[in-house]
């Protein structure tokens, strides 16, 4: 079944289920009259005309998507025919970008919270105002962000757009909408609440990834892929509805490896990457050759006359001939031989089409001769005379790419010389630049993928809600039929009885559910938080048992937090302190992960930081420093220092947290599908209060009660927690005392000193004859005298120290403070599960409350009925059954035709 087949087929059943309950409504009023059924009527008439309008007024959706420097930008100026995205070099812009097609041209940029640049809305702007007013939008964002935080700007502009305009494009059926949306790259956005916006676009829309041809190569292609799956995985993309566009195959070197081997490797690695079930479409691109061609022919069909202004038009061809010749120049080949004998008359006729005027003479010859022959063995056989006889053929093809040669230089010269191009010219260069650039095979790819998407992408958003508000009231309705059903007073009594001990024991079931229920999910955390192997799969094995979708993801999804703030965060500031790095050089690599406010200060305070500590000394783990406590300009430097520092942990705990929070909104699919199965569990225990084994009865209120709680559960879903790290700065400081000189005193001071004096000794000499004779002797003589003696003075004086943690350290704490908040974000992620269990057991007893009320009200009216007139309405009733079953068979028809799975 073709789109239109299908989208008429949805059309048909929807307003054959509206019609089928307007006859039930306008039959038998006095039933929908009832409070309860009149509510689920009133929601279900809502989610049927904004149905019925969403497939009366049908829009295909195309997100463009990318890693850095890919060109998404002029991709998208290139499929719609407009400059109207604005083309920067780098991640300037930022914001999403809606194109809707309309005849007339509007601009609307939706105020916002302190927006810092011009909103509002304009009508009647040209192309060129579009893209100067988008572009001064963008950039005063950028500009505004690099001091504080802002909402993104959201821009739709209301213009003609190419496959709007030439349906056969994609494919679509006249009537369809078409809207592009170009989204900014993932590096322009940082915080949660940007991210959570973009997230709702992509979900909704089919995906252009766009990937650059120069980060292909065996130096890039692993961090190309790195980004890639953490552009797919953050943004939320549907991977059944990509198609993956390897842009500027125009910066291939000669010497590169060969295309299509690079394509066929990139194609592997992405589905091993993304866990693809299949090999994806890679198509090489040339945006830039496609973009400056289709420009300067506008966002009309080929077939209908250009309505691009000459000088215009000739802006564009001289960009494309100063920006793209080379890859003119390298299609002035000769035509290669066909290899496929069985193929070639096909071909030929392909090439025709195209090219009428070369291989004309050519097809002649290969119909001349064979002409009589059905049997492809002789068609087989005459091919040598036909390769003979189309030899000139074929040289005059290499001739007349001489030709084309010519043609493009004699094209080129107007353009210089400033000479109008016909249409009949342009299209030409168009036909050629399309399948140069790739853009024919993409639009070919596209129809494909839009025959195998609509359904999920367009026609099943459209009626999701329908469904849920039919069931509402369908099971509602099955109350009162189940109610009318009942014969005799007896039975009447004994509903109402089961209906008041349903209600005396609901609450105190719900408690006793819950209860059990909490104590496993705390159990669960518990476990979760011991990050032991051995424990982690035995719970994904209990998680698989009980069918808990989505646990398998959670469960390395903190670990993969953690190691990402690692990666970006702490490492490279602590690397940068530790080589003494540049600021600016630390900026831009935090620019990529935090925003960048945040990142210029960390940079701004880091640069401080680093200068301060390069005047202290290593003391174990710290960086020390002292100064004299009567030393006020020393005390205020240390203070100075201190305060840096603690700044630096101040701004790295903002970032950390920031970063944390936008990793956990990339995997907030993952624990919101976690949190669904558990609350699919839950409710599979709620149902307990009303089962048939302990409440049996002829009237299901199970089944309506669990119809209205999934209803107000889809009006009500949850958002991810915020705030979990807390950084603790390891910074001492002491007060100590030294004794230190302080001065100097002179003494005099009575000192003793022995010396040593000679003197003449007499004696006698000889035995007989004696004389007197002398001899010099010294003694020991002490003499008193007085000395100058210089002595320090001394004194005890207090010193104020101060312990800075290293880089190293700071590290340490950083990473400390990541760990305890992974403690932290569990019991909050408990928290979080735990307040949504409450808030579905508070719902489950109140749409109880709200069925057993139905069922009482219509118990009590079906006592009067068996009294007064039981026989007319049981026939009423009776045909009433019918009626709704009629509904019922349309509603499974639509919902069986445009299920989602």
């Amino acid at each position: 079944m073709n789109i239109d087949a299908k989208l008429n087929n949805a059309r048909t059943l929807l307003n054959e289920l509206g019609n089928s309950i307007a006859n039930l409504v306008n039959s038998s009023p006095d039933v929908f009259a009832d409070p309860g059924i009149k509510s689920a009527l009133d929601g279900f008439l809502d989610a049927f005309e904004e149905a019925v309008e969403r497939l009366e007024n049908p829009s295909f959706r195309i997100a463009t998507i990318g890693t850095t420097s890919s060109g998404k930008s002029t991709i998208v100026n290139a499929l719609i025919g407009r400059k109207i995205a604005p083309i920067e070099a780098g991640e300037m812009s930022g914001g999403v970008l809606t194109l809707k097609h309309s005849s007339e041209s509007k601009l609307i940029i939706e105020k916002t919270q302190d927006a810092a640049w011009e909103t509002g809305e304009w009508t009647g702007l040209t192309n060129d105002d579009l893209y100067q007013r988008i572009r001064s939008v963008m950039h005063s964002y950028h500009e505004a962000r690099q001091k504080r935080e802002y909402v993104a700007p959201q821009i739709t502009a209301y213009v003609s757009l190419l496959p709007a305009c030439d349906p056969n494009l994609l494919g679509l059926p006249p009537g369809i909408g078409v809207e592009l949306i170009d989204l900014p790259g993932l590096k322009s956005v940082q915080d949660r609440t940007n991210l959570a916006t973009i997230q709702q676009q992509v979900n909704k829309a089919f995906s252009l990834v766009a990937l650059d041809y120069m980060q292909v190569d065996d130096s890039h292609r692993k961090r190309l892929l790195e980004e890639l799956k953490k552009v797919v995985e953050y943004l939320q993309g549907r991977t059944d509805s990509m198609i993956f566009i390897l842009n500027r195959v125009d910066q291939r070197g000669a010497d590169d490896l060969p295309l299509e081997v690079r394509i066929n490797k990139l194609r592997e690695e992405i589905k091993e990457t993304l866990s693809l079930a299949e090999l994806p479409d890679v198509l090489p691109f040339n945006a830039r050759l496609l973009y400056y061609a289709q420009c300067a022919w506008g966002a009309g069909a080929l077939n209908q006359p250009s309505k691009v202004d000459e000088k215009t038009r000739l802006a564009f061809l001289k960009a494309m001939f100063t920006d793209c010749m080379n890859t003119i120049k390298s299609q002035y080949t000769a035509i290669q031989p066909e290899t496929e004998p069985q193929n070639i008359q096909q071909n030929i006729q392909k090439k025709l089409k195209n090219i009428p005027s070369i291989f004309q003479e050519s097809a002649d010859i290969f119909r001349s001769s064979n002409a009589e022959n059905t049997d492809l063995r002789e068609v087989l056989k005459s091919l040598p005379s036909v390769f003979q006889k189309s030899a000139e053929v074929f040289r005059s093809h290499v001739v007349e790419n001489r030709d084309l040669k010519t043609w493009f230089r004699e094209i080129e010269d107007k353009v210089d010389a400033d000479k109008p191009i016909d249409d009949q010219t342009m299209q030409e260069i168009i036909s050629y630049c399309l399948e140069w650039s790739g853009g024919k095979e993409l639009w070919r790819r596209f129809q494909v993928r839009v025959e195998e998407s609509f359904d999920k992408l367009v026609i099943f958003p459209a009626l999701v809600e329908v469904f849920e508000k039919y069931l509402a009231l369908s099971d509602l309705l099955d109350v009162l039929i189940q109610t009318r059903k009942i014969y005799n007073q007896e039975q009447v009594q004994l509903e109402r009885d089961k209906i008041t001990k349903i209600r005396l024991e609901l609450q105190s079931n719900i408690i006793k559910i819950d209860k059990e229920f909490k104590s496993e999910i705390k159990q669960l955390i518990g476990e979760l938080k011991t990050n032991d192997p051995k424990t982690t799969i035995k719970i994904q094995q209990d998680a698989k048992k009980k069918k808990r979708k989505g646990f398998d993801k959670i469960f390395s999804a903190i670990d993969e937090v953690e190691g990402d703030l690692t990666k970006v965060l702490v490492v490279p500031v602590r690397d940068s302190l530790k080589n003494n790095l540049g600021a600016f050089e630390l900026k831009d690599k935090l620019q990529e992960v935090t925003p960048p406010a945040l990142a210029d200060d960390i940079a701004k305070t880091y640069d401080n930081v680093s200068r301060r500590l390069s005047k202290f000394s290593r003391q174990s783990e710290y960086l020390f420093k002292s100064v004299r406590a009567d030393d006020n300009n020393g005390k205020k430097e240390l203070e100075h220092d201190e305060r840096d520092v603690r700044r630096l942990y101040h701004y790295m705990r903002q970032a950390i947290t920031r970063r944390a929070e936008f990793s956990l909104q990339g995997k907030a699919k993952d624990f919101e599908q976690a949190l669904e199965s558990l609350i699919r569990e839950q409710v599979k225990r709620l149902k307990i209060c009303l089962s048939e084994e302990t409440f049996a009865s002829s009237i299901n209120l199970e089944k309506a009660a669990i119809s209205d709680l999934r209803k107000k559960l889809s009006q009500n879903l949850p958002t991810l927690p915020k705030n979990f790290f807390n950084l603790e700065a390891n910074i001492k400081q002491n007060q100590t005392k030294k004794k230190e000189v302080v001065g100097q005193k002179t003494e005099y001071e009575t000192r003793t000193k022995t010396e040593y004096e000679n003197y003449t000794e007499y004696y006698q000499s000889g035995s007989c004859y004696k004389s007197t004779k002398s001899r010099t002797k010294s003694r020991p003589v002490t003499r008193n005298y007085t000395e100058a003696v210089t002595r320090d003075i001394t004194a005890d004086i207090e010193y104020v120290e101060l312990f800075l943690p290293s880089p190293d350290l700071m590290a340490k704490q950083w990473l400390s403070g990541i760990e305890k908040g992974k403690d932290s974000l569990w019991d909050i992620l408990l928290d979080w599960i735990l307040q949504r269990l409450d808030y579905v057991s508070s719902i489950f007893e109140e749409s109880v409350n709200d069925i057993t009320n139905l069922a009482e009200r219509a118990l009590e009216k079906q006592l009067r009925i068996i009294e007064e007139n039981f026989e007319q309405e049981k026939l009423f009733w009776q045909d009433f059954e019918l009626k709704k079953d009629s509904a019922n068979a349309l509603y499974q028809k639509l919902k069986e035709d445009f299920n989602e799975f």
